[in-house]
């Protein structure tokens, strides 16, 4: 475990940023509100980009929490630091919020 875990707050933030501001270049926020209503369906062209984009981003998550271990603070910074970056990009809240649960759950 990391005792000073503050000391990884920039890199943090920077990853988080960088991962949003990734799946906000592929994935307009009307795209990820139509994604988020149709709870996730991969039938639609839409759906299956946006999809592809969360695999890629979960994936890049676990390469930078196993190249940096987190702990708690670190795993909740990055997730957070994640959606405020989102909701400025001009993502609703409720699509930032279901994206961010989709990628806790699937990121242990």
């Amino acid at each position: 475990m990391q005792i000073l875990f503050w000391r990884m707050n920039k890199q943090i933030d920077a990853f988080a940023n960088s991962i949003a501001n990734e799946l906000y270049s592929t994935v307009q926020p009307d795209a990820a509100l139509e994604f988020i209503n149709e709870l996730g369906s991969k039938t639609t062209k839409t759906g299956a980009k946006v999809a592809r984009k969360l695999d890629d981003i979960i994936l890049r998550i676990n390469q930078f929490r196993a190249e940096n271990p987190l702990g708690v603070y670190g795993k909740a910074r990055l997730y957070l630091k994640f959606a405020e970056q989102l909701e400025a990009l001009g993502y609703e809240k409720s699509v930032v919020k279901a994206l961010n649960e989709n990628i806790m759950t699937r990121t242990p």
